[in-house]
């Protein structure tokens, strides 16, 4: 007989392998380690750190679950990223291409990339 914990462990494994083989599922995975700042492991020495690195926990946790699937796992995390980039991209030359025909109409590329803004 399974244990709670044991059957909500094989529960997570069915639900974390749904979750990635969908699009979706795999754009959400991508955007919360994003968010997460997972590939970040500065310290700053502040209070902040310890929030930070909660978000981090948070993001390896989620990649072990979809490792734990196995190589099918890391296809499918390895999809993930690739489409998320690609997402990344597709995105950025939607704008740039919107920011040219703007700038051909008078308007100014910070209106688009406001991240720009200060810039010489």
């Amino acid at each position: 007989m399974k244990t709670l914990v044991e059957e909500l462990n094989t529960q997570n494994e069915k639900d974390t392998k749904e979750v990635m083989q969908t699009a979706a599922g795999r754009r959400v995975f991508s955007y919360i380690l994003m968010n997460c700042n997972y590939l970040s492991a500065s310290m700053k020495g502040n209070s902040r750190d310890f929030f930070e690195q909660g978000r981090r926990s948070v993001a390896i946790d989620l990649i072990g679950d979809v490792d734990a699937l196995g190589i099918e796992g890391v296809k499918l995390r390895q999809k993930a990223e690739l489409e998320y980039i690609q997402m990344q991209e597709s995105i950025k030359s939607a704008l740039v291409k919107e920011a040219q025909n703007a700038a051909k109409k008078g308007v100014f590329t910070q209106d688009y990339f406001p991240e720009h803004k200060d810039r010489d």
